[in-house]
């Protein structure tokens, strides 16, 4: 059956990236750690080399970027800081092998430093070494209770990987008590509020994240959410189109304004500004998949079959599209009941295929092809198994039935469904098939 839209958790930030981002500030004002044996002579050499290199790996000139920070570790042996910079230059220049190496030798010359602790709890992250990266980070904060940053850090860790936004939220909060003007930790911060139902107190933190960051479009688009979750519909497109007209190519701002114009009833518009973002990005799975729930809600059935062929053509191992897509080509008149087979019985056999709604899917793609005993059988099985509990479960398996000419058996299966959700997506249509039995 037709799952709707979920709506992933908040993506992580890239926990390495920022930790080499704090690297790379600290850098430009001077070593991440003083020099123990460095005369001051050579220091400048050092910095400027340091300096360079960040210039050209930001410019990615990978050779020069490369050649200046081994000329700042040959000034400066005993800092860690050009090594974190070789690091971070193999990481953004495809040499994945040579992360780890340069990063042993930056622990070597600092294995305390908060910088070189922190470039290897990403460098873990990065490799879903979790437990790892939170050890590091942990040891971070150690080292000094007073880096927000790492904080920071450790509240995203909470709310992305251990997903306990509470324990998150407290972790932001004491970041904010040391530095109050962390735009991305307010952020952080509201998107934790929100998941956990504090919409005053999400918006609130949003507004201190416009503020402290008003040129971020995530920030604006958080904004918005917030102002969504507090009712203020016009409020939130409003902020949402400031965050688009700011940073076009910045895509979630522009999928949530389309997902909030459908849940307000206004789905030509939003179809209109998805097709836009399409258009922008034509190979965006979410923009894709956005157009394809959309124009599947507007009841526009070819069009929306078109939409998820395109995700397909992106990932063909899409669940969701997978999924939809069969049940909209079980409709024999779009010509396709061949793929939809295809798809279905690709769908049950992926990670979470076994979900009774794609279960559903098959039965019902099968079922609509006329191989009906068998699509009653499988359908039978999902009710009596991991579909138990799932009203739309039983109230496909009575939608058979009654297609089938057995409306007496279906009056259970559909009685069922009212139960268990008296008002789930097809409890009227389920009301009105057990009414024609009377």
């Amino acid at each position: 059956m037709i799952r709707p839209l979920q709506r992933p958790p908040r993506p992580a930030r890239s926990a390495w990236l920022t930790a080499l981002m704090i690297y790379s500030a600290a850098a430009m004002a001077g070593p991440v750690v003083q020099p123990s044996v460095a005369a001051p002579a050579t220091q400048p050499v050092a910095e400027r080399q340091l300096a360079a290199g960040l210039s050209a790996m930001q410019r990615r000139d990978f050779a020069k970027a490369e050649a200046a920070f081994k000329a700042a570790a040959s000034a400066d042996p005993q800092s860690p800081a050009p090594w974190i910079g070789l690091a971070e230059m193999a990481r953004v220049s495809g040499q994945a092998q040579q992360i780890e190496p340069a990063l042993v030798q930056a622990r070597k010359r600092a294995p305390k430093s908060v910088a070189v602790l922190n470039a290897w709890a990403s460098w873990h992250y990065a490799n879903q070494r979790f437990d790892a990266a939170e050890a590091a980070w942990r040891e971070a904060w150690t080292v000094n209770p007073q880096d927000a940053a790492v904080l920071t850090q450790l509240g995203d860790f909470e709310f992305n990987v251990r997903q306990r936004p509470a324990q998150a939220a407290k972790l932001y909060d004491q970041s904010l008590a040391i530095d109050p003007q962390r735009g991305g930790t307010w952020y952080a911060l509201g998107t934790a509020q929100l998941s956990l139902g504090k919409a005053q107190d999400a918006l609130a933190s949003m507004r201190r994240a416009v503020e402290h960051s008003p040129g971020n479009p995530m920030a604006l688009a958080g904004l918005a959410r917030a102002l969504a979750a507090n009712g203020q519909i016009g409020e939130a497109l409003a902020q949402y189109e400031d965050a688009s007209k700011l940073a076009p190519q910045f895509a979630p701002a522009r999928l949530e304004r389309a997902e909030l114009l459908l849940a307000r009833g206004q789905g030509a518009e939003a179809v209109e500004a998805l097709r836009r973002l399409v258009s922008d990005q034509p190979r965006l799975l979410a923009a894709n998949l956005g157009l394809a729930l959309a124009l599947q809600a507007q009841s526009k059935p070819r069009e929306a079959l078109q939409a998820y062929q395109a995700v397909l053509a992106i990932d063909g191992r899409h669940l969701q599209a997978l999924n939809n897509a069969a049940w909209l080509a079980s409709d024999r008149a779009l010509g396709v009941s061949d793929l939809g087979l295809a798809w279905a019985r690709l769908a049950v056999t992926l990670p979470g295929g076994q979900d009774p709604m794609v279960k559903g899917t098959l039965a019902w793609v099968e079922f609509q092809r006329g191989d009906r005993q068998a699509a009653l059988q499988r359908q039978r099985e999902v009710v009596a198994g991991n579909g138990a509990q799932v009203a739309e479960s039983h109230y496909l398996l009575g939608r058979m039935l009654v297609d089938a000419g057995e409306p007496a058996a279906a009056r259970p299966a559909l009685e069922r469904a009212l139960q268990i959700n008296p008002r789930f997506a097809y409890a009227e249509e389920s009301r009105q098939l057990l009414a024609r039995q009377r």
